[in-house]
């Protein structure tokens, strides 16, 4: 697992690129929200894609999706634990 801070709020396509294009194999599948900004990274690594649009009600969703979500939340509450951790 890689975790890599891009900024808060809404990502932009070109904080997307700057966060992962160097950690992601070129023709890798990217698995994800929906989120236009993501699609420029896709298409710089000739990537496949998969999206899952939040819906806590969709069990494709919930296995796909939030976990990663979970896993987002659980680091930052970890590492924020620590002074000068960022």
């Amino acid at each position: 697992m890689v975790a890599i801070i891009c900024g808060h709020g809404e990502p932009s396509s070109k904080r997307i690129e700057e966060a992962l294009l160097s950690h992601i194999k070129p023709g890798s599948l990217i698995i994800h929200d929906g989120e236009r900004a993501h699609r420029s990274l896709i298409d710089k690594l000739g990537s496949l894609d998969e999206v899952y649009i939040a819906n806590t009600k969709d069990k494709d969703y919930i296995e796909n999706i939030k976990l990663i979500n979970s896993a987002c939340g659980w680091l930052k509450r970890y590492i924020y634990k620590f002074i000068g951790m960022k």
